[in-house]
């Protein structure tokens, strides 16, 4: 039932809870009708996707005539369209029920709505979501679970929208994202799991019980999961984060803060390195939205010590702005160490990015990261954090 949208949909609106408004669409005229009905953007995709092949956000109607249009003449299914919630921001759970009680793993993402979960920074224990909006969202979980009597694992991911919280979808299996629970906690989700179906009950395991019925993990240490982006191997491709997944692989890091963890986390993904003091920074947006996160990013690297500088053709304020053609030479030639951007607009920067990937430069691609991130390098160089190594039983048992 989970997997047939229609069900599903008619199940998270008798229960009670919040989902954005969807529909399926066989011609144009109903796509346009829906769009300008709840209003764009909207998210649109094909009946039956993996990995987020083939969703876009789209912005107006020229764009959802000309997506539709394709999409129809290639597939005799329906496409599915449904209003992009903004600005918010997304959280997931992994779980395992035994039809009446519910362990819940709660994971909150960096990057907003609209990147996929397989190209997002995750995180455990929570921190940008209120105590009492993460409360609901646990009990929308343990009232889906005991509706569908679900014996097993299951991961339900949500968007948050102030004290708003919407279902995004349910994925009755094992996700991507339970070795990364699992490793975070010390609990092994799969063998719960496999105690749960055989024994029809959840069983007992220290855990905090923030509403009856609904399970979660007691803190230990912060744990952060980066994706690992082949950038470098793709060539000629524009790097750029959206609904479709780009990543290769994952890792993940466990810290005593959570930038520490962010930090180590993010380092392990290649070619991500911490500037030198002579390395340049490049902090650029290529449209208005995130651009105010990134020139916080970039005030904080000014800060950390490092020179800041800015693409002319879109530039930051306060920043010095250098043309394109003398930026890919910088690139090339090694002196700049990051660069910082958002967005996707290849007519402004397709070569800047594809000479950061081409000589493996660390890129980082959401706004929303590029504060983190500046904020973990600054505090790493300011001696605030320290990127500890521990055996993973000592992170669990504090």
């Amino acid at each position: 039932m989970a997997e047939d949208r229609s069900i599903f949909s008619r199940i998270v609106d008798e229960l009670g809870l919040m989902q954005p408004p969807w529909t399926r669409v066989t011609n144009i005229d109903e796509a346009i009708s829906f769009a300008e009905k709840t209003g764009y953007p909207v998210i649109v995709r094909p009946s039956y996707i993996l990995g987020g092949s083939s969703i876009l956000i789209i912005y107006n109607s020229k764009e959802l005539r000309e997506y539709v249009g394709k999409a129809l003449a290639t597939s005799s299914k329906p496409v599915v369209i449904s209003k992009f919630i903004q600005p918010a921001l997304e959280a997931e759970v992994d779980c395992v029920s035994d039809g009446r009680k519910v362990f819940v793993v709660p994971l909150e993402h960096v990057e907003p709505p609209g990147v996929h979960s397989g190209d997002s920074t995750i995180y455990t224990p929570t921190r940008a979501i209120p105590e009492k909006t993460w409360n609901k969202i646990i009990e929308a979980t343990k009232a889906l679970a005991r509706e569908l009597r679900i014996i097993g694992p299951f991961n339900i991911q949500y968007i948050v929208n102030d004290t708003d919280v919407y279902v995004l979808e349910m994925n009755l299996r094992c996700s991507r994202s339970m070795p990364f629970s699992s490793k975070a906690y010390g609990i092994s989700i799969i063998d719960l799991s496999a105690s749960t179906i055989t024994s029809s009950s959840l069983p007992k395991i220290n855990a905090l019980e923030p509403i009856k019925g609904a399970y979660t993990p007691e803190f230990s240490c912060w744990s952060v999961k980066s994706p690992q982006f082949s950038w470098a191997q793709l060539k000629g491709c524009y790097p750029f984060l959206g609904p479709e997944m780009r990543s290769t692989g994952e890792v993940a890091s466990h810290g005593d803060s959570f930038y520490e963890a962010l930090l180590k986390s993010w380092l392990s993904a290649q070619p991500n390195r911490i500037p030198s003091k002579n390395d340049i920074i490049l902090a650029y947006s290529t449209s208005r939205i995130g651009e105010e996160e990134i020139a916080t990013a970039a005030k904080t690297m000014i800060k950390a010590g490092y020179k800041v500088v800015t693409l002319r053709e879109n530039p930051l304020k306060g920043l010095e702005a250098l043309e394109s053609e003398k930026l890919r030479e910088m690139i090339r030639n090694g002196d700049i160490g990051l660069v910082i951007t958002t967005g996707k607009n290849p007519s402004i920067d397709y070569k800047i990015r594809r000479a950061a990937a081409d000589h493996n430069t660390p890129i980082i691609l959401d706004s929303k990261l590029a504060r983190e991130i500046a904020n973990a390098i600054h505090a790493y160089t300011a001696g605030e954090i320290q990127l500890k190594v521990k055996e993973l039983r000592e992170y669990w048992s504090t």
